[in-house]
């Protein structure tokens, strides 16, 4: 039967190895984010096994608040990297943020994927408590200094992942048959046009911006 220190060590090397390959994502092999969710399943297993054993245990320096932690945080890293689920990367960070405040990737990933929602105001309390807790890093210095001099205008138009020309295109029939209505005098079909045409054109926006 498995002890607890066991079951901690296993979910320690699988956290490892999403650890070391995490960077691989960039090649844009999907087959890999999958795999490594399912080793990120594993070490949750593990962790949850360990803590049913034994909810102190602990191997030298390593112990379950750190394991949940990691797991959190690169279960977020995946969610945001491979798979571009920001809100759900960003529900793992708060996550990881109450097992311990002063992680500094944490706040500095949840910058990024606040940023990436387009929530300026959000990302600067993280980044700015990143540059905080390690002002040596240079990474958390100028992702602070990008956010403090981009307008958050600026950063709605960059998270904005649709096509420029549907979204024009939307715009403009909704304008024209608005437009249309009111000058041929029927104003109830230009209401509806600019009420429909414009629900469209935002829903769409909203579904290509993340």
């Amino acid at each position: 039967m498995a002890s607890a220190v066991d079951a901690l060590r296993l979910s320690m090397s699988y956290l490892e190895e999403v650890e070391q390959r995490f960077d691989e994502l960039d090649s844009g092999d999907g087959s890999l984010a999958q795999q490594l969710s399912r080793t990120l399943d594993l070490a949750k297993k593990q962790i949850e096994l360990a803590e049913q054993l034994d909810p102190n245990v602990a191997i030298e320096e390593y112990n379950l608040p750190e394991a949940r932690l990691k797991y959190h945080y690169w279960r977020a890293g995946l969610k945001s990297s491979a798979f571009k689920d920001n809100a759900g990367a960003i529900e793992h960070l708060s996550s990881a943020l109450a097992i311990d405040e002063s992680f500094a990737p944490t706040h500095f990933m949840l910058a990024q994927c606040y940023a990436a929602s387009g929530r300026k105001s959000d990302a600067l309390v993280h980044a700015r408590r990143a540059v905080e807790l390690d002002s040596e890093n240079m990474e958390y210095r100028k992702s602070l200094d990008r956010l403090e001099n981009v307008s958050g205008a600026a950063l709605q138009l960059g998270t904005f992942r649709g096509s420029w020309k549907v979204l024009l295109v939307l715009a403009g029939l909704t304008l024209l048959f608005t437009i249309g209505g009111f000058g041929s005098g029927q104003a109830l079909f230009g209401i509806v046009c600019l009420l429909v045409g414009g629900g469209v054109t935002y829903a769409y926006w909203r579904w290509k911006h993340r």
